[in-house]
């Protein structure tokens, strides 16, 4: 059996890249940690970066598409968690790129989440 603990750090950040701004709307990134590494994920969603709530990681309640972008954001957290847990049940140490592989995976052709 495997004794050995494992204490990594994991959190996923959502945040909105203003570096890319284009019309108004800045496109919204996933951002994975695992102790001091990390990997990104650009979504397929944007947002004008005045209806986004920076402390909360979501859009405002009165930002457009609201309910659709925050019902995905709150989605990719738990398929993130999932795969995290996953993989540490396994006893390996995580590495964000594997994480990023595994949600990805659950894209299709047309870049539509599959729930």
């Amino acid at each position: 059996t495997n004794n050995m603990k494992n204490n990594q750090k994991f959190n996923v950040l959502f945040w909105v890249n203003k570096q890319r701004l284009k019309d108004s709307e800045a496109p919204i990134y996933i951002r994975i940690y695992v102790d001091s590494k990390r990997a990104e994920i650009a979504t397929r969603h944007f947002i004008d970066p005045k209806f986004w709530d920076n402390k909360n990681s979501r859009v405002k309640p009165n930002g457009p598409n609201n309910f659709l972008i925050n019902t995905f954001i709150e989605t990719a957290k738990s398929e993130l968690n999932k795969h995290y847990l996953f993989l540490m049940a396994s006893g390996q140490m995580v590495q964000p790129n594997q994480l990023k592989n595994l949600y990805m995976r659950g894209f299709t052709v047309q870049g539509v989440h599959s729930f």
